[in-house]
């Protein structure tokens, strides 16, 4: 599961930052493409992270208080979200776009940013969490019988796809909180359903590849335009079948050991907080160098694009930690 977090932080980086270099051109049919090959191999991706948490907590509840577990989260999440936020808000009004913006309304525009995830885009995921974290030692008291019982069918809730983007509602949490309870589910059941999937990994993969190409296609012809809720039912079909495979996969080979994976897994929060901010900073270098590249090479430029978005974001996050130090967990997230 550890290393599950950082392909999980992988693929929602490339969600984020696998952008046509000129992408403000929507028009060009390589944009189109690019767009469309992002979303079928990494659109809805968060699920994964919300998995992993859901996972976490059942794993690791016998290893806390219910004070020691709050104040976990405090230090580990809604600590580094709240300077994360609070450092490029002030950047952006300072530094950045915002017109005769005075410290008062820097300071009165705090408590809106925070409430809402607005600083970045990827941020809406933390308010939406919270939550989810206060309400959890609650699901604790309900029987593990009980739970097994009910927990499959709350599983065919997100087929209704109620998803609504990054907006915080009852919709989105119809369709993202019985992902979470799928991670705390799987912890109790965890040798029998990886037995399970062991056996039709074959299946699933299958499954996997048909909804990477039903969401290619709804994308390049804009179905997900005209029905978002089955295009959202879609990505969940594709995003938990490939969840199953991977997690199979590692379990199958959990001897061996991977320097990378487990740089990327420690620094997952950190990369999720900071890659958005870096992509969009340097963007403006993207197009420059864009309009000099002959564009039979456009796919390419964007996954090299990518990759060195990533990689500088992973080497601040390395960076960040050093200067740090001992605040590097509340302030980082890392």
């Amino acid at each position: 599961m550890h290393y599950f977090r950082a392909f999980a932080i992988l693929n929602i980086m490339m969600d984020h930052v696998w952008l046509y270099p000129v992408h403000h051109d929507k028009t060009n049919p390589d944009a189109i493409l690019i767009e469309s090959a992002r979303e079928a191999f990494f659109g809805g991706s968060t699920i994964y992270f919300i998995i992993i948490s859901g996972f976490l907590f059942h794993h690791l509840k016998f290893k806390f208080t219910i004070p020691k577990y709050y104040i976990s989260k405090i230090k580990n999440v809604v600590s580094p979200y709240v300077f994360f936020s609070v450092l490029i808000l002030a950047l952006t009004t300072f530094l950045g776009s915002v017109v005769n913006s005075s410290i008062l309304d820097f300071l009165a525009s705090i408590p809106n940013v925070l409430i809402h995830g607005t600083a970045l885009g990827p941020f809406w995921y933390i308010p939406f969490i919270i939550p989810i974290f206060v309400v959890s030692p609650l699901l604790l008291k309900i029987p593990e019988k009980t739970f097994i019982k009910i927990a499959p069918f709350l599983f065919l809730l997100p087929l209704l796809g109620t998803r609504t983007g990054t907006t915080l509602s009852f919709g989105l949490y119809l369709y993202l909180f019985p992902i979470y309870l799928m991670g705390f589910y799987l912890s109790m059941n965890y040798s029998l359903i990886m037995s399970k999937v062991s056996q039709y990994r074959t299946q699933l993969g299958i499954i996997a590849v048909l909804a990477i190409i039903t969401t290619f296609y709804f994308r390049m012809e804009s179905i997900d335009d005209i029905n978002r809720n089955l295009y959202q039912s879609v990505l969940y079909i594709k995003n938990i079948s490939i969840s199953m495979v991977v997690l199979s996969i590692m379990k199958k080979n959990e001897d061996k050991r991977s320097r990378l994976l487990n740089s990327l897994a420690n620094y997952s929060f950190a990369l999720f907080f900071l890659h958005d901010f870096i992509n969009y900073k340097v963007i403006v270098v993207s197009r420059k160098i864009s309009s000099l590249i002959d564009y039979n090479y456009t796919f390419i430029w964007s996954l090299i694009w990518a990759i060195f978005v990533i990689a500088l974001t992973w080497l601040l996050c390395i960076i960040g930690k050093k200067i740090t130090g001992k605040y590097s967990r509340p302030l980082m997230g890392a």
